[in-house]
């Protein structure tokens, strides 16, 4: 398998699009509503942090799929990671977790923003990764699960777009808070259908 189809494999999009992206659009818009920003830059400036997050949630299916291995085996699940050597999965990993950061250079993003960036693929990491591995850790599992899947990409997108003052940071708490509840909803599910599965 080629480089860009491993790529597109183990990001599994059919995984996150339709559940992350479009929330994320709505808080762009509203944001860019409420500010007042100018309507081409800061179309600009959205896509460039959704094509950010994008690589983030591409980089977290991958990076747990690569710690999954050994355990989907067992359970028959299809791994998309299986059939490359470690070294493969590494570069894989280290090929999407370096193309969230390209779209921030490429706007000249905040060092907040690229902080958020950071953080965001700094959860799923230690969400998947032994011996932290906090997926195998009850509740510590479950927030950061919800904290990387939503609630840095809302808070990312939200900062970015919130008008100065009371209304931007009402915005951006709101957005937050939705995003957080909306996290723990889809990861508790997501964690019944998984046992139901077993």
């Amino acid at each position: 398998m080629s480089l860009p189809r491993a790529l597109l494999a183990a990001s599994r999009p059919e995984n996150w699009w339709s559940a992350k992206i479009p929330p994320l659009l709505a808080v762009g818009y509203a944001g860019l509503l409420i500010g007042g920003a100018g309507a081409a830059a800061g179309l600009v400036r959205l896509l460039a942090l959704i094509l950010a997050i994008c690589a983030v949630a591409a980089f977290g299916h991958a990076i747990n799929d690569a710690f999954d291995i050994p355990e989907d085996a067992r359970r028959g699940k299809p791994n998309a990671m299986a059939h490359w050597p470690p070294a493969g999965r590494a570069l894989v990993c280290l090929l999407l977790a370096a193309a969230a950061f390209v779209p921030l250079v490429a706007v000249r993003a905040s060092a907040g923003a690229i902080a958020l960036i950071a953080g965001n693929l700094a959860l799923p990491a230690v969400y998947s990764w032994p011996p932290i591995r906090l997926k195998e850790r009850g509740w510590w599992g479950v927030l950061a699960d919800a904290g990387g899947a939503h609630l840095l990409p809302t808070l990312l997108i939200a900062g970015a777009f919130a008008p100065p003052g009371w209304r931007g940071t009402a915005f951006v708490l709101a957005a937050a808070g939705w995003a957080f509840a909306a996290g723990l909803r889809g990861i508790l599910a997501h964690q019944v259908q998984d046992r139901d599965a077993d």
